[in-house]
């Protein structure tokens, strides 16, 4: 399953600002939990381009789907990702 990444926040819903949170804001890819973290393998970058890196999340505290939308919010122990599913590469 593809997600973006719609939303990047501190613990107490602050948007996070720096560069590396930024440049991970509107990324599409697969999502999977690995080793306690969320694993997401990049195939569009937030500018819609190619790329093929990965995100590792810190470790995760908690997270929760909406079976309508099918988002997801999930807490780590520095951030909370919103992640919406997506269409592979868009």
């Amino acid at each position: 399953m593809y997600y973006k990444i719609t939303r990047i926040t501190d613990r107490e819903g602050v948007a996070r600002a720096n560069p590396e949170d930024k440049e991970r804001l509107g990324c599409v890819g697969e999502a999977k939990m690995e080793d306690g973290c969320v694993l997401i393998h990049c195939r569009r970058d937030r500018r819609g381009e190619p790329c093929d890196r990965y995100i590792r999340t810190s470790l995760v505290q908690n997270w929760k789907k909406d079976k309508d939308s099918g988002a997801i919010v999930v807490e780590t122990l520095n951030s909370v990702y919103h992640l919406d599913p997506a269409r592979e590469g868009k």
